[in-house]
């Protein structure tokens, strides 16, 4: 796989192959970005795209299968080379009209204003299924805060969770890059200096990066940039 990649950088990206792995949540919120914007720039290099979890994504790295995926740090395996991407911020998505919102604190450090970790206990939450990162992290703030939620359902789709929380269904936790303006939710800190994860982009433990890869890892990031810059302009 290598022999044929450094072949290809012989080549100068006139051709070659970059197989991308990303999670099947967050693929319809990247890929229609980042596609079209690296086959303008590289017509001749063939993207084969993988959705498949963080564990099985680091599986496929630490045999070299895959020349790319999008993971969050800490990895499982922390020998894979990695490039970071971003601090992701998690924010609560909570109804309009629910009394939360009521108790939220002016804009901090985040630029938004944000909710009391604390005052999450007993409200109706819509959560992450149990094999979802996110859920890792949600329930690692139950645990910090000694909160009591009340979770009235739980999905594998932050599609479905944003469109219940849209319609007053419960709260969810959601990272900023997936914001989009509904009309039925607001959106908060957790805590006045937000909550973040890091994202990047994970290597071959080969340790061989080709140049095809290289520009698609500068497109995804400068999309998730692009992202989180908009997403600041949605309450």
């Amino acid at each position: 796989r290598n022999f044929y990649s450094q072949l290809s950088d012989l080549e100068n990206l006139k051709r070659g192959n970059v197989n991308f792995a990303l999670s099947p949540f967050r693929a319809p919120y990247l890929l229609p970005k980042v596609i079209p914007a690296f086959t303008r720039l590289y017509p001749n290099i063939k993207l084969t795209i993988h959705e498949s979890g963080m564990k099985e994504q680091e599986e496929l790295l630490s045999q070299s299968l895959i020349d790319l995926g999008f993971v969050t740090i800490p990895m499982t395996n922390p020998s894979l080379p990695y490039r970071h991407a971003i601090e992701e911020e998690i924010l609560l998505a909570v109804p309009k009209d629910f009394p939360l919102c009521k108790k939220a604190h002016p804009a901090g450090s985040t630029g938004r204003p944000w909710i009391e970790i604390k005052d999450i206990s007993h409200q109706k939450l819509l959560l992450y299924s149990v094999n979802h990162k996110l859920r890792v992290f949600v329930e690692s703030l139950f645990q910090e805060y000694h909160l009591e939620p009340d979770i009235v359902q739980t999905h594998n789709s932050f599609e479905t969770l944003i469109r219940l929380a849209n319609v007053g269904m419960g709260i969810t936790f959601l990272p900023e890059c997936y914001l989009e303006p509904l009309d039925g939710l607001r959106h908060f800190s957790l805590g006045e200096q937000g909550r973040y994860r890091s994202l990047a982009l994970g290597y071959p433990a080969s340790g061989y990066v080709s140049k095809a890869t290289n520009a698609f890892s500068e497109i995804v990031i400068q999309e998730l940039k692009k992202q989180q810059e908009a997403a600041k302009g949605i309450l």
